[in-house]
This record gives structure tokens, sequence and C-alpha cells, in this order.
């Protein structure tokens, strides 16, 4: 009985941390949201004055099928949501978080990453 109550002690605790709530919440709304297959109005300003695919355009609807565990939907809507959901997943489950210095040094890794698969992106468009 006592284990049980420091249990459920630990898991409040770790929700009441921001990162860990703002975490949890978008897993559970990537989990429940069903977005739109061809949406009407794309809400991406880089998209709207160039029409070309941002960096980040389909992250959120492969986040979605992630979620669901579609795993080939959203790796063919966006290459690198495995990626954003494993840090999600990094940022809910204490075991996972990247030491500081890590953080400091992956930031400029991810940031590339995102603008190399923007620039593929925009090629294969034209």
């Amino acid at each position: 009985m006592r284990r049980s109550r420091w249990l459920i002690r630990k898991s409040l605790d770790l929700l009441r941390a921001p990162r860990t709530s703002v975490a949890a919440g978008a897993l559970l709304l990537f989990g429940l949201y069903e977005p739109a297959a061809d949406a009407p109005v794309r809400l991406c300003p880089f998209y709207w004055l160039t029409s070309l695919p941002c960096p980040f355009c389909g992250l959120t609807r492969a986040l979605c099928a992630l979620a669901k565990g579609d795993w080939s939907a959203a790796v063919e809507l966006h290459a690198l949501s495995p990626l954003v959901m494993g840090l999600l997943l990094s940022a809910l489950l204490p075991g996972l978080r990247v030491p500081a210095a890590w953080q400091a040094r992956s930031l400029p890794v991810l940031a590339a990453l995102f603008l190399s698969y923007g620039i593929a992106r925009i090629a294969a468009t034209l």
C-alpha cells in the first residue's frame, strides 16, 4: 500500500512539471486529433507566400499518424517525424532525458537537419 502511494505521488509530481505536461498534452492531442488528408486551407505562412512546402509542413499530420501507430504514413508525410516523436517522449519520460550539455550541441544539428530536409522537399517539388 505504501509503495502504491509513493508511485501515485511521483506520477502526479511528474505531470505537474510544465515540460512533462506539455509533452503529455501534445501526445494526447496527436492521438485524438484526426487531421484532414487534404486540408482546403494550409496554416503555413511559408506555403502561402511561396506555394512550396516548408521544413515543417506535414509534421502535425505525421505526428498524429505516429501516435496512432501508422509509421509508414508518418514517414511518408514527414521523414523527421520519428525524431520529433522521440523528443516528445524524452520530455515525457524522465529516464530518457538528454543531458544539458548534449542539448546545447544538438540544437544546431536539429536545425541543420530540418533545413536540409526542407531544401530537399523544395527541390523535389520544383
